[in-house]
């Protein structure tokens, strides 16, 4: 991939709050959504803190593609 002038690599989104918050959805909403978007690797989780707990992330960008391809089959996010 291809970074152009002054963009950078993409960073990652953490917790389910601001993934529901990309779609103006409630947090329960998306979390209903967890094996669908487990099983398209549009999320993943990842050890955080100390002690280590495991937390949701997601790249925007994949969140989106997801979206569209949603859209596409005419299915409402």
């Amino acid at each position: 991939m291809r970074l152009r002038r002054g963009q950078g690599p993409e960073r990652a989104i953490f917790g389910w709050p601001a993934i529901a918050g990309m779609f103006n959805k409630t947090t329960q909403a998306m979390i209903r959504r967890k094996q669908e978007l487990m099983s398209c690797g549009v999320i993943f989780y990842t050890w955080v803190g100390r002690p280590k707990h495991k937390r949701v992330a997601a790249f925007p960008t994949m969140l989106m593609r997801w979206a569209s391809m949603k859209a596409l089959k005419g299915e409402v996010v």
